[in-house]
């Protein structure tokens, strides 16, 4: 069976297949702040995925299948199916700015292999060079050309000496030869050297008359050779001394890649990833580098039919752990909130060996069963009965901590019968031996009728998802997997899309340090030097000096590792030095060579602060993804608006030269812990050095969006004064906002303390200057952007609950601007109003009804040109009610924060519909 075989009457996006490019791959993201990645350009027959790498320990993660999604909405999750039996995947790629398969130096990540993971647990891997890839033939490889020279007629024992590592070849005069002579002997002795022992780079000579040119095998790698010339006197030598090899490339280089799974006896897989690392420069720091990799003609072949996925269809019943059709013996416990994100926002988890949940199934059709689980460190084994009968193995819930994960589907059950049956699931007291712990998570059981991707049960333009660059369900996967998933819900207004705070900066690294240690060489005795276990050596011939011991290791290091490089000092002193911070490797000498200061480990990774003058602004990464989003969107006749706010991750904040934070009265700057690698994102000022940045970043955006065909519309969202106090007062006072009004007004700021206090203080001076500040710089950023995209257009998310007049006067004076209280002469087209604490915390329908209405029923806006944007991200979000309540206001469109909570949650498809009274008139 072909993966081109007809499909019946399915439509064809309906159909989902594993290794399926624009359905099932997504990234597993970048190794670090710093770096960036993104994968984009994907359909049937191709994708690719580009970037920046900042630091030679980056590297990304493209997986290619995971066996189970976690991406997906339970209407088009696909459901856990590892058979690859039969599969056999074909594709063509090239790449630029990566480490190249076809290296011969050692990997220090798995960037030469297919790698996967089985469902037994079992880790395999494969060599792309292996009988995998295939390249062109007849590329030319870096050279390097030597010129012999005499100063008369060449004397007996005269001597000249070729080095590349510690392979000397040596050439001692009979005194009755001539150049030609001498080259030809050396091209000899090159040429039956066995590399396979002596690489990592093969090399080869050719002689003509006075010159010996040396050439590389194909690929970058020999353009990090170096060989350099010793002779016994002036009569006879090589020039120039040393020479790099040039010339050779692994980029852009079509290599076509065949893995046979069931050849691999990779029959039953888990996971399946390629990852891509920096490209090594050669005897220098690393340095930020763009990437790109291209996959293109991408075919898998299906003998056996195993290659389709399927879904839990419409007829399938979903069974949650609160429904009364569950009864639970033994000790139980809600899931806590650090396990991860279980359907429906909660889970029930007991460890006592026989605590049991019984469950009355009910399904109308033949199905499946499946139970939904944690599978953890701590997990143990469960038995499974369906109506009183043991399924044939236990289930095994661990997995290590590193791939700890929520909301997985196990199949317990095949083909039962229709109707009402009891599944009882019971813990063991024994687990796997690698396992901490007997814990069994009870999320819910699935009663699955399978089928293909079902349609969106209504498309409404009058309601849209909210997505947000920095959760993993945009920025890991492809904007042709996110915009067909949006289809599938039928959520189709016009997305409101987050650029986010960590992924769209230039970065530049800041503080830090790299590990370095410095050898001082002699020429009295051969030198060896030993890095993390591997030893070189130099055979220290008459002619060698200190600089030449020196410079032989420098290149040597260079030639052969990845993990380090290396210079001299001119003066026979070695210097080595980790490329990353995040390596680390012992170091000794003996022999002609000593270790005289420094360590290679101890390194401090540096800070991945914003690079304020990078241009262009946002980085490969981001820049690429977001041109394929809006053109996708196009395609497929949506619209976006696209959203900064006043947040960023690691701004060059260095007061009073450079005011990028809003700091409170005790100079604390504002920050909110983000929940990534201990990053803290902070609120910043309305200062010339941000609005600078900004108006760069909302200008860019807009050419993206044009570039792709849509309108620019541009939101400010939440571009406010910090809405709470510290207990030393508010956040207005940044050096820069202090020094404008102290220019003004001729003295300091008046001190604020709560969001509360009265505006009227000094006959509402101050705050009409916060007021003024606010709307000045979001001024300024539609001028600029205006001024370059006249066609622009501009929404205000403005959040009444932190802005409350009645709670919050001070707040609601300053961040509301007159101005912005209608639309004309506010700057904007649009206004959306949302307050995530009146329904994520407080519950309070009634407020949730004010602020859907709040702008054009309080305001002076038309509600045609308002929306409300509500929440759904805690699992205790009564989120139907809001939709309910704030649907019954009518603003023009609602908005759901965030897609990522809709899928992972499983909520919002279908929408709740309101309950239908039956009414019933009797007359006389």
């Amino acid at each position: 069976m072909s993966d081109l075989s007809p499909l019946g009457n399915q439509p064809l996006d309906s159909v989902i297949n594993k290794l399926q490019p624009h359905r099932t791959l997504h990234l597993q993201g970048a190794s670090a702040y710093g770096a960036g990645a993104a994968l984009w350009g994907a359909s049937e027959t191709g994708f690719t995925v580009s970037g920046v790498f900042r630091d030679a320990a980056d590297f990304a993660v493209l997986v290619l299948w995971d066996r189970d999604d976690f991406f997906g909405h339970p209407r088009w999750s696909y459901l856990p199916d590892g058979n690859f039996t039969g599969l056999c995947l074909d594709f063509d790629v090239t790449f630029e700015g990566i480490f190249p398969f076809e290296s011969r130096k050692p990997a220090w990540t798995d960037c030469a292999s297919i790698n996967a993971t089985l469902t037994d647990g079992t880790n395999v891997r494969k060599p792309l060079l292996q009988g995998l890839a295939t390249g062109p033939l007849g590329r030319p490889g870096a050279t390097g050309t030597f010129t012999l020279n005499t100063g008369g007629a060449i004397a007996p024992y005269d001597r000249v000496t070729l080095w590349y590592q510690n392979l000397a070849f040596d050439y001692v005069a009979a005194g009755d030869e001539g150049t030609a002579e001498i080259c030809s002997a050396l091209a000899a002795q090159i040429n039956g050297t066995d590399w396979t022992a002596n690489g990592p780079v093969a090399l080869s000579a050719a002689a003509s008359t006075n010159q010996i040119t040396i050439v590389a095998e194909p690929g970058t790698d020999g353009n990090m050779v170096t060989l350099y010339e010793l002779h016994k006197n002036p009569n006879l030598l090589f020039t120039p001394a040393a020479v790099q090899l040039s010339g050779g490339s692994s980029d852009n280089v079509p290599w076509h890649v065949r893995v046979d799974f069931s050849a691999l006896g990779w029959l039953d897989l888990q996971k399946l990833w390629l990852t891509f690392a920096p490209a090594l420069p050669n005897g220098c720091p690393n340095t930020s580098s763009e990437w790109r990799v291209v996959v293109s003609n991408w075919m898998v072949t299906d003998t056996l039919g195993t290659r389709r996925l399927r879904v839990a269809g419409p007829n399938s019943v979903r069974i949650e752990e609160d429904s009364d059709w569950v009864k639970f013996s033994g000790y139980w416990e809600p899931a806590p909130e650090e396990k991860g994100v279980f359907s429906q926002g909660r889970a029930l988890r007991a460890a006592q060996p026989g605590a049991a949940a019984t469950v009355a199934t009910h399904c109308g059709q033949a199905h499946d069963i499946y139970i939904g689980t944690r599978l953890d460190f701590d997990c143990g084994k469960v038995d499974v009965l369906l109506d009183g009968v043991a399924a044939t193995a236990p289930i095994d819930c661990y997995r290590p901590s590193a791939q700890a994960q929520s909301r997985i589907r196990r199949k317990v059950y095949a083909g039962v019968a229709a109707g009402q049956h009891s599944l009882q699931v019971r813990i063991r007291s024994d687990r796997n031996p690698l396992s901490q712990g007997t814990y069994y998570y009870f999320d819910f059981v699935e009663c699955v009728v399978a089928s293909d991707v079902p349609d969106a049960p209504a498309v409404r333009d009058d309601v849209a998802v909210a997505t947000d660059f920095d959760t993993d369900h945009a920025y890991k996967c492809s904007p042709e997997r996110l915009v067909w998933a949006i289809q599938k819900s039928g959520l189709v207004g016009n997305i409101d899309h987050y650029a986010g705070v960590f992924w769209w900066k230039q970065a530049v690294a800041v503080g830090g340090n790299i590990p370095s240690a410095r050898i001082a060489c002699n020429a009295t005795a051969d030198a060896f030097v030993n890095i993390g276990g591997w030893t070189i050596g130099k055979s220290v011939f008459p002619a060698d000096t200190p600089q030449t011991v020196a410079a032989h290791f420098a290149y040597f290091i260079n030639e052969a590792a990845s993990g380090v490089w290396a210079d001299t000092d001119g003066n026979g002193t070695l210097r080595i030095y980790c490329r990353s911070a995040n390596f680390a490797f012992t170091c000794t000498a003996s022999g002609g060579a000593s270790v005289i200061g420094g360590s290679l480990s101890g390194g401090v990774a540096p800070a991945w602060q914003i690079d304020a003058n990078a241009s262009p602004i946002f980085n490969r990464a981001f820049r690429d993804w977001h041109a394929d989003f809006f053109a996708t969107l196009r395609a497929a006749g949506m619209q976006a608006i696209v959203s900064f706010s006043q947040e960023l991750v690691q701004a060059p904040d260095n007061p009073p030269a450079a005011v990028w934070y809003q700091r409170f009265w005790d100079n604390t700057p504002v920050a909110t812990a983000t929940g990534f690698q201990s990053l803290y994102s902070s609120q910043c000022a309305f200062s010339q050095a941000v609005l600078n940045y900004m108006q760069s970043a909302y200008e860019a955006m807009a050419g993206l969006m044009e570039s792709a065909g849509l309108t620019a519309r541009l939101q400010f969202g939440e571009i406010l004064w910090w809405f709470n106090a510290n207990p030393s007062g508010m956040a207005y006072y940044d050096a820069d906002t202090q020094g404008a009004f102290q220019t003004a007004y001729g003295r300091a700021l008046a001190h604020f303390l709560t969001p509360n206090d009265n505006p009227a203080v000094n006959a509402s001076v101050d705050a009409n200057f916060l007021r003024a500040r606010l709307a000045n710089y979001v001024q300024g950023i539609q001028s600029y952007v205006l001024s370059k995209h006249p066609n622009a257009v501009f929404e205000l998310l403005w959040p009444l609950d932190v802005n409350l007049p009645e709670t919050k006067r001070l707040n609601w004076y300053v961040n509301l601007p007159p101005a912005w209280k209608q639309k004309n002469g506010s700057g904007f087209t649009s206004f959306l109003c949302e307050g995530f604490q009146f329904g994520g915390i407080d519950h309070n329908v009634d407020l949730v009804s004010r602020c859907a209405a709040y702008p054009f029923n309080e305001l002076a806006w038309n509600s045609a040109d308002c929306g409300y944007l509500m929440g759904l991200f805690n699992p205790g979000w009564p989120w139907e009610r809001e939709f309910l309540a704030s649907r019954r206001r009518l603003p023009a469109v609602i908005k759901m924060w965030a897609y990522d909570h809709i899928c992972l949650y499983g909520r919002c498809i279908p929408l709740p519909t309101e309950a239908r009274t039956a009414i019933v008139q009797t007359g006389n």
